[in-house]
């Protein structure tokens, strides 16, 4: 039977570049993540642990990094993949899931450079997951119908949803074709409150 680990990525400012596995309770220090990030997500696709986007260095990040999980929850070396792709694509705040083989990417902030300023944005993007590790390139599918940072994104039952983030109580969910991409988003029972 395999063994379970929980990975804690304690990305943040005072303990950068660390990554712990747990067991039960205890914890080792595992591998040395590529730099420092923060409001990045990270997802779990067969035996990679992802590292998607996010900031650090005083920049935005458009880099998708990955590293193979071992049976005994140590990690490969990092290696970099396809970036996220540039444009309005949210490479901060934004959020991730995975289904099957496919990573997808929904919403966040981008940087407008005609006024240098930080946006919201509705895209999504979607990849698959090669055998190796790394990823293809990033397709684009419908946008959520609403520009949205600090998002929540899941799958189930072959459908994506999207919590939506700052200031708003919308859900939105989209079937997942056989291909990765996506059908039409619609909304669906409202959270409680904004988020």
């Amino acid at each position: 039977m395999k063994r379970v680990f929980q990975f804690l990525l304690l990305l943040n400012l005072l303990l950068p570049k660390t990554i712990l596995a747990a067991e039960l309770s205890k914890a080792e220090l595992v591998s040395p993540m590529p730099r420092g990030f923060f409001v990045h997500q990270s997802v779990v696709v067969k035996d990679y642990l992802y590292i998607i986007g996010g900031h650090g260095s005083g920049k935005r990040l458009a880099d998708v990094y990955f590293s193979k999980i071992s049976t005994d929850g140590k990690l490969s070396p990092w290696q970099k993949t396809t970036p996220l792709p540039e444009g309005k694509t949210g490479t901060m705040a934004h959020s991730a899931t995975i289904y099957k083989d496919y990573i997808y990417c929904l919403a966040g902030t981008y940087k407008d450079f005609s006024d240098k300023k930080w946006k919201p944005t509705s895209t999504v993007v979607f990849a698959k997951v090669n055998d190796d590790g790394t990823i293809t390139e990033w397709q684009e599918a419908p946008p959520v119908p609403e520009a949205q940072s600090y998002g929540m994104a899941v799958t189930g039952n072959g459908y994506i949803y999207f919590l939506s983030g700052h200031k708003s109580r919308q859900v939105y969910f989209a079937k997942i074709k056989k291909n990765g991409s996506l059908g039409k988003w619609q909304t669906t029972q409202n959270l409680i409150s904004p988020r």
